[in-house]
């Protein structure tokens, strides 16, 4: 049975979705389609507006849920709101500190989790938790973007780290797998402090950590043997894996190149983070994630392969241009970088619609219930 539409949830979720249009946007003037359509505010904030008000608060959005306490669903607003005051030109430190408040506010439902079961994976998510939180107060203080990248990095990688070894935790593994799991954690956190004093130490400490949790996925996540099977499950692993490949692949970039302010390898290492790895992460939950906090139905169709294959294609030829200085050649892999995200919005309103013409065909062939005499 079909659960009923949550709208508190979807006016939650709405916001976060805005941004990521907006951001995308910006991301094309930023690349050299001066024709895009976005605030100026967002061309020069993109990253923290991207990060902040999409990934936050999407991820914030579905711990509220699991944790279900009122003053959780603060987060995702608090984000939204602060990351749409920057992209349309507000005072930005005071959209720094909304964005903040909201991620202290995760913090506290993070801890709430930890509170719930103490686990690895739970302590991993708190890592997270906290790295974004200490983003949002470099933010505050004005610190150069790229300052504040590991953190944001760091976020993102523990976070969905932590989420994969929750649904996964019931799978039978070494003892030692999950000591391992927290020392790259670890290691993620301690390199991040690094790069406040030695950046090119830091980032590299960083680097490795994303390289080992992806081999560490790789190696124990349950999702290895659902490859072989069909339909939605083996969508969601091919996208896990391609995700952690990319992120594999952020971590050597960081690991070669060290302290990264700007220029190729600073594009390739941000991308293949926030597009390769985070889009096809939520790419390849979206059948099941978006039912369980919203209760909109949108089942798995075939047809959700063309954005995941799409991103992954633009994302690939992104980096061939920025490691082999191709430049023109990257602006059109930074449009089908849109293009992908804009199959993905267009797939799921398809498969959503999808599904609700279904059940009304159903209902009507059904026709009205008959009570006995």
């Amino acid at each position: 049975m079909t659960p009923a539409v949550r709208w508190p949830r979807v006016a939650l979720l709405a916001p976060a979705f805005l941004v990521l249009a907006v951001g995308a946007l910006a991301g094309l003037v930023r690349i050299g389609w001066p024709g895009s359509p976005a605030p100026a505010a967002a061309v020069i904030w993109h990253g923290p507006v991207l990060v902040g008000g999409f990934y936050g608060a999407l991820i914030a959005l579905e711990r509220a849920v699991a944790v279900q306490k009122r003053w959780t669903f603060a987060a995702p607003a608090l984000a939204a709101t602060g990351a749409l005051a920057a992209a349309f030109g507000a005072d930005v430190r005071l959209a720094a500190t909304l964005v903040a408040a909201g991620s202290a506010v995760f913090v506290g439902a993070s801890i709430v989790v930890f509170a719930r079961e103490r686990a690895a994976f739970t302590a991993m998510l708190i890592g997270g938790a906290l790295a974004w939180l200490v983003a949002s107060a470099l933010w505050i203080l004005a610190a150069p973007v790229p300052r504040i990248v590991p953190w944001w990095i760091a976020f993102l990688a523990l976070t969905i780290a932590g989420e994969r070894l929750e649904m996964t935790r019931l799978t039978p593994m070494p003892s030692w797998s999950r000591s391992i799991f927290s020392a790259i954690g670890a290691v993620a956190i301690v390199a991040c402090v690094v790069t406040l004093f030695a950046p090119v130490l830091g980032m590299r400490g960083l680097g490795l950590a994303l390289v080992l949790l992806a081999l560490w996925i790789g190696r124990f996540d349950a999702a290895r043997r659902t490859l072989r099977t069909r339909g939605v499950t083996r969508f969601m692993a091919l996208a896990l894996f391609s995700a952690w490949a990319w992120l594999a692949v952020a971590g050597l970039v960081l690991l070669a190149a060290g302290r990264l302010s700007s220029g190729p390898l600073y594009d390739a290492a941000l991308h293949t983070t926030f597009l390769g790895f985070g889009l096809s992460m939520i790419f390849g939950h979206a059948p099941i994630v978006l039912p369980a906090v919203t209760g909109l139905d949108v089942p798995y169709r075939r047809w959700m392969y063309a954005p995941l294959a799409v991103l992954h294609a633009s994302v690939g030829l992104r980096v061939v241009c920025d490691l082999a200085g191709l430049f023109t050649l990257r602006r059109w892999a930074g449009l089908a970088n849109a293009v992908a995200i804009a199959l993905f919005v267009m797939t799921v309103a398809l498969s959503a619609v999808a599904a609700r013409q279904e059940r009304s065909r159903r209902a009507a062939t059904a026709g009205p219930v008959r009570l006995p005499a």
